[in-house]
Parts: structure tokens; C-alpha cells; sequence
């Protein structure tokens, strides 16, 4: 198993984040992702994988609920906006997130976690695992997060 690059120094900041998303405090969140941006090494920094994972989380489970729709675009165009600090390649990765696109092994791990089904989720984080040295373990990091937000604590006891 991979290792996720947000161990240590900026977990408080990962965690603090998914409260906020939690709280719907947009102000607080971008604070919190801001500190997230261009966060580590490589041509994708851990931080930066984190976030594409929590909002292709949050996307997925804004459904018809207007407070989550705002604050998702809120702290979709607030991450947009900071992609300028990080690596170009990683920046590019924010935009699109932001945008509502990712990368096909994330959104299936996604949408495997989502629906319950263990075989698809084993399948799925071997995929989004593979790829990177970290980038993988991060953005399923945030992915997690993300649904552990705004998924209901009954969800995920009626889909077990």
C-alpha cells in the first residue's frame, strides 16, 4: 500500500479543510486550502492531489441541495484561483477539478465508494493507488475526506 505524501506537518491543515467543507464555511475552507496549494514535492504536490480528490468528492454529493451546490462552486473558483502557486502541471489538474473533470481511475474509485460495492472499490484503489509515486494514495486522501464530509453518518452504515 502507498503511503499518502500528507502525513505530518500539513494533515491539521487536510483535516481542518474537511471541517470546514463539513460546516459550510467557504471563507474558512479557502483559508485551509490555501495552505494545501503546491504543498509538497514533485510535478503534482501532495496538497494539490488532495484537493482534486475532495472536490470530485463534493461534486458527487451536492445533488439537489443548493447550500452544498454554492459552496462547492464557492470553493471550486477559490482553488481555481490559487492554482497559480503551484506547478504548472498540478495547476492545470486544480483548474479542471474545479471545473468538474479528473483523471478515470479517480472518478471510478469515486463512484465504487459511493455505491458500496467492495469487489468495484478493491479494483478501483489498486487503479487510483498506481498512480505516482504518491499521487494515488493523495488524491484518495482527499477523495475520502471529501465523502466523510457530506455523506451522513447513516449512509454509511445502511451501505455497509
Amino acid at each position: 500500500c502507498r503511503r499518502s505524501g500528507l502525513d505530518g506537518d500539513v494533515a491539521p491543515a487536510a483535516a481542518a479543510l474537511a471541517a470546514a467543507c463539513r460546516d459550510f464555511d467557504v471563507e474558512r475552507a479557502t483559508r485551509h486550502a490555501a495552505r494545501l496549494v503546491g504543498w509538497g514535492e514533485g510535478l503534482t504536490p501532495a496538497g494539490d492531489d488532495f484537493l482534486v480528490g475532495l472536490l470530485a468528492a463534493l461534486a458527487a454529493l451536492v445533488r439537489d441541495d443548493a447550500s452544498r451546490r454554492e459552496f462547492h462552486a464557492a470553493l471550486a473558483r477559490a482553488i481555481a484561483s490559487l492554482a497559480t502557486t503551484t506547478t504548472p502541471i498540478a495547476a492545470h489538474l486544480l483548474r479542471l477539478a474545479a471545473a468538474g473533470h479528473w483523471a478515470e481511475p479517480l472518478a471510478c474509485l469515486r463512484d465504487a465508494l459511493l455505491c458500496g460495492d467492495d469487489d468495484a472499490v478493491q479494483a478501483a484503489m489498486q487503479r487510483a493507488l498506481a498512480v505516482g509515486a504518491t499521487s494515488g494514495a493523495d488524491t484518495a486522501s482527499g477523495l475520502v475526506a471529501g465523502i466523510a464530509a457530506w455523506l451522513p453518518a447513516s449512509s454509511v452504515c445502511e451501505a455497509a
